[in-house]
């Protein structure tokens, strides 16, 4: 069966490639219609256009556009040709376009909607934007809107374009006269009006003619109104909406503008989008349904408006009109290349159904990619029939090739789509090709290429006709080379030997082990010829400029220093991908990294070093890898075996060309560069892989021998070489057995108060064997004269042959501390257990350099006993004998004794009853305390034996009299205050009663040491308050007689002055001011008690207010005088003279202490006699 003759309709007939628009004949209108292909997407499309065109005919709207996106060669333009047919719904070779619908739509609701659309009168204004616009269009702001109403007016017969002229032939034909024009134009001229119209200036003076001729103007108006419409001729997107308008009303049909391209057409400039943006709301406002736009566009309309912005328009209104938004994306291609090209005829699809069932699992077998599972092969034999000669992947696949050549600028862009259009013409051309041939044969995909070729630039077709030229390579190797070339940037098809071996299967017969070894041998030719470059398992097709860099790559020197650092970073940064080893899940060691003589990072002696030696270096036998391994005492690993190295020069010497020529890079090397920096990147991840492989079996030695270590992962065979040299390297590291876990639990270990929860026995401990090494390590360090400090024993013990974690130094240090088995010294100040701040140092690792360890010395019997003898003889505390409970007690005790000696002086001052003797006693205290060190407290202790026990009694004293609460102190502060009181009053009274009782009273306060004779001051406290009391009633009783007898005289001195001849006036003032003085009397009589202070006050207060009484008598009756003689009233007042004498010098002794008290009162008396006429002294 020859393959033509198994399609429905012939295989060679004329497809038109390219949809255009514009002056169809009817043969094309037919084959458009009848071949057109609804798929599931245009059907949708239509579902969504229809029922908004139909809604639009009884209900007015002004969401009348519709914006039709899909990329170029989707099928929009085609799309949009099919609307205006069914929407004009003419007849086309004897069916109206409708029915050309019935059969392809199965959607009966879609269907319906079409019909009734196509029922009502349609104006269809369909055209290509790009081809109506004049060449200055775009720096036009009205340019859509003057394409629009250009294509509109050639629509409807008028001139389409000039609009003046259109405008004109709208008015004579409203007025019935275009037709006598056109004739009488035509007659005039003896030109045709149609054809000669667009050039109307031209015919100027034929037109003036005709005009005047038919309108009965005169001819200089007609000049002028040509005039005015070629020089001033404007219109509006308004003006234009109305226009259409009044075209729909009076002709009762609709209007729809189908234009295509019009985003290509606006691109990004604001001032078209603006435009069209206005003509579509005009057109809504003004039309309200009657006229719909539709536009194609390869952008969205977001994305359009988006990429507009700029210019800050408000583009918020066009999202409302284009209401309806179709996107074509071309995904059903197949589906229409299946139906145009590939339908079978009926006696055709049992056949090869059959062909496939008796073949399917070699076809299978035959089509195969892996890693994509989708493209293998057909489905089943009804797929197998639907697309021979073809096979089911070529249809994504033809099409990633398309856009991959389209999109990487090999092509003339605009002539190749990657969906509707070149497939079809890509299928068909292959399919003639093998028209005549036997069914059996597959078209394998370098059979596309034919059609590429005829899109694809020049700098690419001069690569295969240089290649043709070249006797090495025969007509097999360019078909591999046209592969390479269409698959080149494809991303889902790497090209590889297996991938190229299915794309090129010609049969279902092939031997496809035969064929991949000729592809093998053409990609062999093809490398030498330098026209494709082998990247691992991968070969790539070159362009010219692509083969001129690789020359130049291969003939740039490699820097093998670079070379090495990448195997370092490889080895190191991704296989072991770590600069320590974890070692029991709880070491880390740090690690020597190194490749050949490079080091990734710094190097320390301290550290365990792996090296791994590769071809850059000298060794290359067993012998001298057991050597290196055992003379640095290293991991040594032969990777000498695999090709890294190879794809690391390579990549390398791409480095070096781009950093070369990063300066002065052309567009195309740019490009170029860009594949090579991936290629890059590639080459280092196929060394990693081989140095992955390399890895899982490359011998390993250390210590001179060759490890036993099984093939696995690189990393785990490195990890197991380096903790078997921490193991043979670090053989105490077992010695520790308890550890801790971080800082905290250090700190509680400081803090136990409890030291038996530690242990007693430090041989019984479970890091006794570590105690030793530490123990032995400060014994010889003391022994060579040398301090050792914390971080020395931590620095120590953290290397060969310990590697002991710090944290476990430190926390077995802390142990030894508390214990007591060690010392530890900051500035050679024994550190304590209660000294909080070493303990958060000591934890925190702050300061460790200072503290210096030592081994403590055991204290000898007789030093414990002497101390416990002390302490028992002296302050009667029995302490344990034990050194530890000896060391706690005393310090617990002299603490706590210093802090009470300390808070007196806080409390009493510098100067308190025993304030001599507590300081000798606080001093030996601090001595005593100043140093932790449990031996030096000992021995200050027994060498300050005789103060402490002679001191003794005095601090039991001292305690008794300033406790809480203690009554000798009360009594001693009784005594203070009743001898102070003496001294205050001594010169006041009369107090020799008193005198002897404080004369002893303050022989006892004046001593050091009163606290013995606290009995005998008590008693004398108490004769002397007696004596005081008495003295103090005694006083308070002349008092209240004085104030009494004052108290008399007022009243007398009111009774005598009332007897005078006084108006009753005066005689109620005396007596109401005489009554005011008794309220006053009787209340200082009622609160004199003895122990009221300053009773001389009230004395003095009741005398005055007697002399005053008198003085105001004086002035009532000097009142009644003055006017009787005009004598003046002699001013009188009364002085006691004791008041004349002050408190200080009330005691006289001297000569001089008289006459201080006779200069007081005659000072005194002149006062009082400056404001008075008289003193009278009492």
């Amino acid at each position: 069966m020859i393959i033509k003759d198994l399609f429905k309709k012939e295989i060679d007939r004329s497809i038109q490639g390219v949809v255009t628009i514009g002056n169809e004949s009817e043969e094309q209108k037919w084959q458009e219609l009848e071949e057109y292909v609804c798929t599931d997407e245009i059907t949708k499309s239509f579902r969504t256009f229809f029922r908004k065109y139909r809604e639009s005919i009884s209900v007015p709207t002004e969401k009348m556009g519709v914006w039709i996106t899909g990329f170029f060669g989707s099928g929009k333009s085609h799309f949009l040709k099919i609307l205006g047919y069914i929407l004009e719904n003419d007849v086309v070779a004897g069916w109206e376009a409708v029915k050309y619908f019935e059969e392809k739509i199965k959607d009966q609701l879609v269907l319906a909607d079409i019909k009734q659309c196509a029922k009502v009168s349609n104006k269809v204004v369909l055209f290509n934007i790009d081809s109506k616009a004049r060449s200055d269009s775009k720096n036009r702001s009205q340019a859509i809107m003057d394409i629009m109403l250009r294509a509109f007016n050639e629509s409807v017969g008028y001139c389409g374009s000039s609009p003046w002229v259109a405008d004109m032939e709208r008015a004579l034909e409203n007025e019935g006269l275009l037709g006598q024009f056109v004739s009488k134009f035509e007659e005039i001229s003896n030109r045709s009006w149609v054809q000669t119209r667009a050039k109307a200036l031209l015919n100027r003076d034929y037109i003036v003619k005709a005009i005047t001729a038919v309108r009965g103007m005169s001819e200089e108006s007609a000049k002028q109104f040509i005039d005015d419409q070629t020089r001033n001729y404007t219109n509006s997107t308004e003006d234009f909406a109305k226009l259409v308008n009044d075209y729909c009303k009076k002709n009762k049909t609709r209007v729809v503008f189908l234009m295509d391209e019009v985003g290509q057409f606006i691109g990004t400039n604001g001032e078209l989008m603006l435009n069209l943006q206005t003509c579509v709301e005009d057109l809504g406002k003004y039309c309200r349904g009657q006229a719909w736009v539709v536009v194609t566009s390869q952008q969205e309309l977001k994305a359009m408006i988006e990429s507009t912005k700029a210019k800050q328009n408000d583009f918020s209104k066009i999202q409302g009109r284009f209401d309806t938004r179709l996107l074509l994306s071309g995904a059903d291609a197949d589906e229409v290349i299946k139906k145009r090209i590939l339908a079978k005829k009926d006696n055709a699809v049992t056949p090869l159904k059959t062909l496939y069932e008796a073949n399917g699992s070699k076809i299978s077998n035959l089509i195969l990619f892996e890693g994509r599972p989708t493209w293998s092969g057909y489905k089943d034999d009804e797929e197998f029939m639907e697309v021979y000669p073809f096979v089911s992947y070529q249809f994504e696949l033809l099409q990633k090739v398309f856009e991959s050549i389209r999109e990487h600028g090999m092509s003339e862009g605009k002539h190749l789509s990657q969906n509707e259009r070149s497939l079809l013409s890509a299928f068909q051309e292959s399919a003639k090709k093998v028209a005549d041939r036997e069914v059996g044969l597959l078209v394998p995909f370098d059979s596309f290429y034919q059609t590429i070729e005829q899109f694809i630039d020049y700098d690419v077709k001069t690569v295969f006709s240089n290649a043709e030229r070249r006797a090495s390579l025969d007509a097999f190797a360019i078909r591999v080379l046209h592969v390479l070339f269409m698959i080149k940037h494809v991303k889902e098809m790497p090209a590889t030997i297996n991938r190229l071996s299915t794309l090129m299967v010609e049969s279902i017969n092939e031997d496809k082990v035969a064929l991949k070894d000729r592809i093998y041998d053409a990609l062999k030719c093809l490398e030498e010829e330098t026209l494709i470059q082998r990247n691992g398992e991968f070969y790539d097709f070159l362009t010219n400029a692509e083969q001129d860099v690789n020359k130049q790559i291969n003939n740039v020197p490699h820097n093998e220093g670079d070379v090495q650092r990448s195997i370092l970073d490889i080895v190191y940064d991704r296989v072991l991908d770590n600069n320590k080893l974890r070692y029991e899940n709880r070491y880390d060691f740090s690690i020597n990294r190194m490749v050949d003589q490079e080091s990734k990072g710094s190097f320390s002696q301290d550290n365990i070093t792996i090296k791994i030696f590769t071809n850059f270096s000298d060794l290359h036998d067993e012998a001298s890898f057991a050597a290196e391994s055992a003379k640095t005492n290293a991991v040594v690993v032969d990777m000498t075996a695999g090709t890294y190295i190879d794809e690391l020069i390579r990549a390398n010497k791409i480095a070096i060309f781009k950093r070369n020529n990063s300066a002065s890079m052309s567009a195309s090397l740019t490009e170029i560069m860009s594949k090579k920096s991936a290629e890059y990147s590639e080459r280092v991840k196929r060394a990693e892989d081989i140095i992955r492989q390399v890895l899982r079996t490359a011998p390993i030695y250390l210590n001179g021998i060759r490890l036993d270590i099984k093939e696995k992962d690189g990393r785990d065979r490195l990890t197991d070489a380096l903790k078997e040299m921490v193991k043979q390297d670090y053989y105490k590291l077992g010695l520790v057995s308890y550890f801790y876990n971080d800082q905290r639990t250090v700190l509680e270990v400081l803090d136990e108060d409890d030291i038996s929860i530690l242990g007693d026995d430090l041989s019984k401990d479970a890091n006794s064997a570590a105690y030793t090494e530490i123990f032995d390590k400060i014994k010889n360090d003391r022994s060579l004269g040398r301090k050792i400090t914390v971080k020395g024993v931590l620095d120590f013990f953290s290397k060969k042959p310990y590697g002991w974690r710090e944290i476990d130094v430190l926390g077995m240090i802390a142990t030894l501390w508390k214990k007591n088995a060690l010392q530890i010294a900051i500035h050679e100040n024994v550190v304590s257990g209660k000294d909080r701040m070493f303990k958060n140092d000591f934890a925190r690792k702050n300061g460790l350099d200072t503290m210096v360890v030592r081994i403590q010395e055991k204290i000898s019997d007789a030093v414990l006993y002497q101390v416990k003898k002390i302490m028992l003889d002296a302050y009667g505390e029995n302490l344990p004998l034990d050194e530890a409970k000896l060391k706690e007690g005393v310090r617990s005790f002299f603490e706590r004794k210093r802090d009470f000696l300390s808070n007196l002086k806080v409390k009493y001052g510098a100067e308190y009853a025993g304030s001599r003797v507590a300081f000798e006693i606080y001093r030996d205290f601090d001595a005593i305390l100043r140093s932790s060190d449990t031996l030096t407290v000992f021995n200050e202790i027994i060498s300050r034996k005789d103060n402490l026990i002679d001191r003794a009694e005095a601090l039991e004293q001292l305690e008794s009299f300033y406790k809480v609460g203690s009554n000798q102190q009360q009594n001693y502060q009784d005594a203070v205050a009743i001898a102070d009181w003496y001294r205050n009053n001594c010169m006041l009274n009369d107090l020799s009663n008193l005198e002897d009782v404080i004369v002893k009273i303050n022989d006892i306060l004046v001593l050091e040491m009163p606290f013995s004779r606290m009995t005998e001051l008590a008693n004398l406290v108490f004769r002397a308050r007696d004596i005081k009391d008495a003295i103090l009633k005694e006083k308070c009783n002349r008092t209240i007689k004085s104030l009494e007898q004052d108290r008399d005289a007022i009243n007398k001195e009111m009774r005598e002055a009332l007897e005078l001849k006084l108006s009753d006036d005066q005689k109620q003032r005396i007596k109401e001011k005489a009554d005011e003085l008794n309220h006053t009397y009787e209340f200082w009589l009622g609160s004199l008690v003895p122990t009221t202070s300053n009773m001389e006050a009230y004395i003095t207060s009741s005398q005055t207010s007697l002399t005053r009484f008198k003085e105001f008598i004086a002035r009532i009756i000097a009142e009644k005088n003055v006017g009787s003689d005009g004598a003046k009233p002699v001013r009188s007042k009364r002085v006691k003279v004791i008041e004349c004498i002050p408190v200080a010098n009330k005691k006289v002794k001297t000569q001089e202490d008289i006459e201080k008290v006779v200069k007081a009162i005659r000072d005194k008396l002149l006062s009082e006699l400056t404001d008075n006429d008289e003193i009278n002294l009492d």
